[in-house]
Parts: structure tokens; sequence; C-alpha cells
């Protein structure tokens, strides 16, 4: 017996766990059906990202080029791909599901097309958090408008973004604060301003204060770094990094001089270190 459910699956938020639990219940092989879009942006998670979390959860996992996929029509994507190649047993899917050539495929139609083809079908309604409903757009939306300690409760855990580790110009180091700058996925969803968090050094959680943003003061269009607040920890060695953001503190400003602009990082610094006291977290 196979059973299967299919979406996007960026952010695998706590609405897609719902669904694979019910997955996860069924017996035989079980199967995640992810569609790729290469050219999308402001992605929660890139797609090997989602394969890994997938299949830490013990799912076999088949990428789908969306735009390959996305131009079948219902018909076909239902009985020529679901049913002919890949021979499902069982669907689990949300309330939401389309699928086919300009979305022409609802769930009342896949449940029509199950029932004739003794196809057993679950349609899980959608995950709700104090009456809002739980979507990756809105998870985004939540961390483009700073709102990180919602956004993560809708995540059902921090957000993060990897990045791997860049020479930068040196000025955080001169002023006191060394960072550590990272170079991340273009694709990747990047709230701007000053964040609290924590980072990963030698499998240990280290809090940090991350900057993502211009910085106006040196001209600066962009750039994403990180501060550990414990200055003892070695990271000269280490070059791929893990930030997760646990609370904004600030927008990014455009200070007069340096001067001002020491004096906002030692406030951000010490309220990081007050939040870091209490093991704060959302």
């Amino acid at each position: 017996m196979i059973s299967a459910t299919i979406g996007v699956y960026d952010g695998i938020h706590r609405g897609h766990l719902e669904i694979l639990k019910k997955l996860k219940a069924k017996k035989g092989r079980k199967i995640v059906f992810v569609f790729h879009q290469k050219t999308q942006k402001n992605l929660l998670t890139d797609i090997a990202e989602r394969k890994e979390i997938l299949k830490s959860l013990g799912f076999k996992v088949v990428v789908l080029e969306a735009e390959k996929i996305w131009k079948l029509s219902a018909y076909n994507f239902f009985h020529k791909f679901l049913l002919r190649k890949f021979k499902i047993n069982r669907l689990v899917i949300g309330e939401d599901f389309v699928f086919g050539h300009k979305r022409q495929g609802t769930p009342t139609l896949l449940k029509k097309w199950c029932r004739e083809n003794k196809i057993q079908i679950e349609i899980v309604k959608l995950k709700k958090v104090k009456g809002e409903k739980i979507s990756s757009s809105c998870i985004k939306k939540l961390l483009l408008d700073s709102r990180i300690c919602k956004a993560n409760a809708f995540l059902g855990r921090p957000y993060s973004i990897k990045g791997t580790k860049i020479k930068g110009a040196g000025i955080s180091q001169k002023l006191g604060f060394p960072t550590v700058n990272l170079k991340i996925p273009e694709n990747r969803l990047k709230p701007l301003g000053v964040f609290f968090g924590f980072t990963k050094v030698k499998g240990r959680n280290f809090y940090c204060l991350i900057n993502s943003g211009p910085a106006p003061v040196f001209r600066i269009k962009d750039v994403f770094e990180f501060h550990i607040l414990k200055r003892s920890v070695n990271v000269e060695k280490q070059k791929l990094f893990e930030v997760f953001f646990l609370k904004f503190l600030r927008p990014i400003r455009k200070f007069k001089n340096r001067a001002q602009l020491v004096k906002a990082v030692c406030r951000d610094i010490e309220k990081g270190s007050k939040l870091a006291q209490k093991k704060w977290i959302c």
C-alpha cells in the first residue's frame, strides 16, 4: 500500500505537520510529493532543507519540477501521474489543496476520482491558531513585518537561515563588536532589522545579535551578520552557520556618525544580554 501527500511544503509549518501526522499513521510506504519552483523567491526553506526535514520524519520524498507538473491538466495529473505512474492507494491532503493546470482540480473533484478508482482519501482541515489559518504566505508576511514571535509560533520552531562565512569589511571588529558575516542564498526570505537569536557552534547553542539589511553609515547596501554575545567562542574554523531568529529589537536606522551607531549597538547588546540571562524564547 502506498500513501501520499502533495504540496509545496515551504517552511514545513504546523499546518503541514497536521497533514504529515495523518500520513505517518498510515500503513505501508509513505511518499511526500514536493513541488519545487526554481525561480521562486522569499523561501522559508529551500528544497534541500525541505527534503532533509521530511526524510528525518520518516518519509520518502519525491521532488516535482513545478514548471512542468503545473502544466498538466487535473485529469492527467491524477490519472496518469498519481494513479498509473506511482500507483497511489491513499491520499492525505489539506482542505485548500488544488492541482492541475490553472488550479482546475479541487478537493471535491479529487474525492470523486478517488472514489471511482477505489483510492482512500483524507482531507485535513487547515490548522488555526486563535482563529487564524496557518499558511506559508501568512508566515512570510509576519517575518517581513518583523513579527518574529508570531511567525515562530505558526512555524512551530524558530525561523532560521543558513549561510557560508565570508570575509567582511572588518568595521565591526574595529568598533569593538566582532561579527561573522554570512553569504545567504538569494531566494531565502530575509527579515530586515536587528534581532536577538542564537547560532550553533560545535553543536552548542549561543545567543547572538543578528544584523540584516543595509549599513547606511558605511554606505554598504546589504549585509547579513551576527555578533555572539559570549565572546569566548572561537568560530575561526567553522564555515557554515545557521542563525535562528527569536525576537525583533529594532529597525535599521541611518545614524549620523559612528558614535551614534556605537551607542545603539551597545543598547542592542544590553537588551540581548538581558534576554540571554533569562534564557528567553517566545
